[in-house]
């Protein structure tokens, strides 16, 4: 039994809950994708049954006289069979949403273990329910297999398990065994090199015709593994003569072949073709290591001899590049690109990210059958990653046939262990929509998460079924399995709305404005306008004849500051909630004026407007009704652009040439420091020699000490929109309080313009020689690199101090009288004969400049006597 065991615990080791709770997952990034899978808990339906018993392990839908049931195996269940202990079962489940939830067991077998000339059967542990299959609705039959039912001799002490399939038919009232390496001869049942554990049933499927019966074998022929059909008209001969058998071939040992089985028809001539994933085969089947174990497909067919031969593809077209990938472990067939030919699809859920940094992230990959052909040739696989470490995405695949109703049948992919780490509510379900070009690869439609549900659900996406509508509303509805819960969940599908499947929503009128055209007035003063319109038609299979939308336009949406109102409202966005929307070409229109302002600054960007709409929340709704959903592969937001005529040229792109042509102070020979009478008057002169520079201006930074007094710019436009006229420049407080005078030049500027602008030096301190002035020039269409030198011109003042000098004097006495007396002597030798003491004080001063103060001077050295 080591074989079993390493089959079962290694490929398929999640079924140990042991080993499945030490998983840890990278939680997936992407959030949850809605479209027409509806996950409420009114709509779906959570089947359960007993605990224990791997409920959900395996799914397909069922339909028999118009009932539709929903097959799950539950593979450790107990039935009533005699002394047989978790024989496993397969129950028939009610999808009916009229109808209260009931799971049924399927009597495929009453009898407990048998002996049958002197073999020794044992059905206790044999995982009846492991795979199950409905050939439904082209034909009445379902398959179901116990992949380790043991057959023996009962003089053998052996034990293994060849596997055993049942076939109901005629509304699961008729039964059948078919167990083909128990048909063989006895010794080559108990040759564990041959059939003894041959485990049949570890892949089943229907032809596609549905009139053959597919098992695959993996331990057949020491676990090179088989696949063998049966023609359902001959499932009662007991030596299974029409059986036909894939024989492997040398060195093939451990391959297990037929580890997954579809069918199709690849060749072109009107028989159904068989693929079988190989997970371990790979490299050079003659060399003397051949078990490379990345895995491949194969493609069989019937042969001579009841024999199934495979058929030649390029040799790597089907292969796995990565060890131990697992690659062939699920696969399906179908037409994803509607070109008539059957596609496969196959699972590899152990591939790993490069470096193996992220292991069992899975991948899946899609083959487009490009040619039918005895050797048929298919396209380079588009490869579809997993998300989350260990979450092994392609555990499980399903066919769901057009689930959208776009023309191109669609797939799911389960990643059953994706979000293990949350403890509770773990495993994901992939939707991936056909295009004409194949699986739209760049991101899932949607993405069914088990944190969707309110109930517990673990290991969600082990197993899917689908393609089958069950409630009639021409869209078909799927089943997720959920086995480490026994619980299993049916998903219905909604109708989707295609909202203008033919024509854009939104329209304006005109796309190109004249600004200089005002044919509209606001508050008595005419403006331009312009008309917007939204035009709402659908379609849609099994959709409502009436629906409401709620939908928002916006004006100028690409901007803060708005330059047009919606006459009606005075506000730049317009709100409409539950309008209504007929079915059909006509279009339920909604029609606005726009008006726009008429100082505006930008007219270079176009005013971009944008609706938006969305399907009204439904109110009054049933329990368990499904309501419209918008297609999510069309865009529920639009936006059109209303373009100002520009002067720009046929590319309708503007180029401008700003140069500053001149620079000049007055007076010429500078500031003097300290001078109340000098107002320093710069002169630019600015040209624009290119296409129309809009929103520009002509700046300059003042240095510290200078003061803006005021000023303009003369503008002498020559060309489109042309004005002229004088406009004042402000001064501007900018980063770090630094100051800035502006002067706008245009919107746009052509031609030329003269700036005159006054500053007073009153306020200057320092000892620099001069004063630097930075003219910049500047729109906000960019202008080319090799015109940008001339935008900038510096201006050099110089700075001189002149000095207000002034002499004061004053004596003391003022005055004194003199006289000649006789009595004075004569020469006068005496100081004291000469008179009174005359002092003459004397002040020099640089008034009224007290910040020159240090040329001020007090002079008391002059006395006269």
């Amino acid at each position: 039994m080591e074989r079993l065991f390493r089959i079962f615990s290694g490929f398929r080791h999640s079924l140990r809950h042991r080993d499945v709770l030490c998983v840890s997952v990278l939680l997936c990034l992407q959030g949850v994708l809605c479209f027409n899978v509806d996950t409420g808990d009114s709509t779906s339906r959570i089947l359960t049954s007993d605990s224990g018993s791997l409920f959900g392990f395996s799914l397909d839908f069922h339909t028999d006289g118009g009932n539709i049931w929903l097959l799950s195996g539950a593979p450790r269940a107990n039935t009533s069979q005699p002394g047989v202990v978790r024989g496993g079962a397969v129950l028939r489940c009610e999808v009916d949403p009229a109808q209260p939830d009931s799971c049924t067991q399927i009597n495929f077998d009453s009898t407990g273990s048998e002996t049958v000339d002197g073999f020794q059967d044992q059905k206790s542990d044999q995982w009846f329910g492991f795979s199950v299959k409905s050939a439904s609705p082209a034909k009445d039959a379902v398959a179901a297999c116990a992949p380790l039912y043991v057959f023996y001799a009962q003089r053998d002490d052996t034990r293994d398990p060849v596997g055993n399939c049942f076939l109901a038919t005629n509304g699961m009232t008729a039964f059948d065994s078919y167990s083909p390496c128990r048909a063989l001869d006895a010794r080559a049942l108990n040759d564990r090199t041959q059939h003894g554990q041959c485990e049949s049933g570890f892949s089943l499927d229907f032809s596609k015709d549905s009139e053959e019966v597919l098992v695959g074998a993996v331990g057949d022929q020491y676990w090179a593994g088989t696949l063998y059909t049966l023609d359902l008209d001959n499932t009662n001969d007991p030596y299974n003569n029409d059986m036909y058998s894939a024989l492997p071939s040398v060195n093939e040992d451990d391959f297990h072949l037929a580890y997954s089985v579809a069918s199709g028809e690849f060749t072109g001539d009107g028989t159904p073709d068989y693929v079988v994933g190989v997970p371990r085969a790979g490299g050079d089947p003659t060399s003397e290591n051949p078990n490379f174990v990345a895995g491949q497909l194969r493609i069989l067919s019937k042969g001579p001899g009841r024999r199934l031969e495979t058929l030649s593809t390029d040799p790597a077209a089907l292969e796995s590049n990565q060890f131990g990938s697992n690659f062939g472990y699920s696969v399906i067939v179908q037409d994803v690109n509607n070109d008539g030919l059957d596609d496969i699809i196959t699972g590899a859920p152990m591939y790993s990210s490069e470096g193996f940094q992220h292991v069992d992230l899975g991948a899946v990959y899609v083959y487009l059958l490009t040619q039918a052909a005895q050797t048929p040739t298919f396209s380079a696989p588009t490869v579809l990653m997993g998300k989350s470490a260990k979450g092994r995405f392609g555990t499980a695949l399903a066919a769901l046939g057009d689930i959208n109703q776009d023309g191109f049948n669609d797939i799911a992919i389960g990643a059953p262990y994706e979000g293990l780490e949350a403890g509770s509510n773990w495993g994901s379900v992939y939707i991936y929509h056909g295009s004409a070009n194949g699986i739209r690869a760049e991101k899932p439609a949607q993405v069914l998460r088990a944190s969707d549900f309110s109930t517990d659900l673990k290991a969600f996406g082990f197993s899917l079924a689908g393609g089958m509508d069950i409630d009639g509303n021409q869209y078909p509805d799927m089943a997720v399995g959920s086995y480490l819960t026994d619980r299993a969940v049916v998903l219905r599908s909604r109708p989707i709305v295609n909202m203008a499947p033919s024509r854009q929503v939104l329209t304006v009128e005109p796309e190109l404005i004249n600004l200089e055209s005002k044919a509209c007035a606001k508050d008595g003063v005419n403006v331009t306008c312009f008309d917007v319109s939204v035009c709402f038609t659908y379609d849609g299979v099994n959709v409502p004849n009436q629906i409401n939308v709620d939908v928002e336009i916006a004006l100028d949406v690409q901007q803060n500051v708005k330059r047009a109102m919606f006459q009606s409202s005075n506000s730049p966005v317009e709100r409409f909630v539950g309008y209504m929307v007929n079915k059909g070409s006509s279009c339920s229109l909604i029609q606005e004026k726009a008006l726009i302002q008429n100082d505006i600054q930008d007219k270079l960007n176009p005013i971009v407007v944008r609706v938006k709409y969305g399907l009204t929340a439904p109110t009054g709704v049933q329990v368990g009704q499904l309501t419209p959903v918008l297609n999510d592969n069309k865009p529920t937001l639009e936006t059109q652009q209303v373009s100002i005529l520009k002067d720009c040229g046929p590319d309708d792109k503007c180029v401008p040439d700003l140069k500053i042509t001149s620079a000049s102070a007055t007076p010429e020979v500078g500031v003097y420091v300290g001078d109340l009478n000098t107002e320093l008057v710069l002169t630019a002169v600015v040209e624009n020699v290119g296409e129309g520079a809009y929103v520009s201006t002509l700046s300059l930074s003042p240095p510290a000490g200078v003061d803006y007094i005021g000023g303009d710019i003369t503008l002498s436009f020559h060309t489109f929109l042309s004005q002229r006229g004088t406009t004042n420049c402000d001064l501007l407080v900018v980063v770090d309080d630094s100051k800035v005078v502006q002067c706008p030049l245009g919107n746009p500027f052509q031609g030329r313009a003269t700036a005159m602008l006054r500053f007073s030096t009153l306020s200057l301190v320092g000892a620099d020689n001069s004063l630097s002035f930075l003219f910049y020039a500047n729109s906000t269409n960019e202008e080319a690199v090799g015109t940008l030198a001339d935008n900038t011109k510096e201006l050099a003042v110089p700075v001189k101090v002149k000095a207000a000098v002034s002499l004061l004097g004053a004596s003391i006495p003022e005055q004194v009288v003199f006289t000649q007396r006789a009595d004075r002597p004569n020469p006068i030798t005496k100081q004291v004969d000469v008179g009174p003491e005359v002092t003459h004080n004397y002040e020099v001063s640089n008034q009224p400049f007290p910040q020159f103060a240090f040329l001020s001077s007090f002079l008391s050295f002059l006395q006269i006597y």
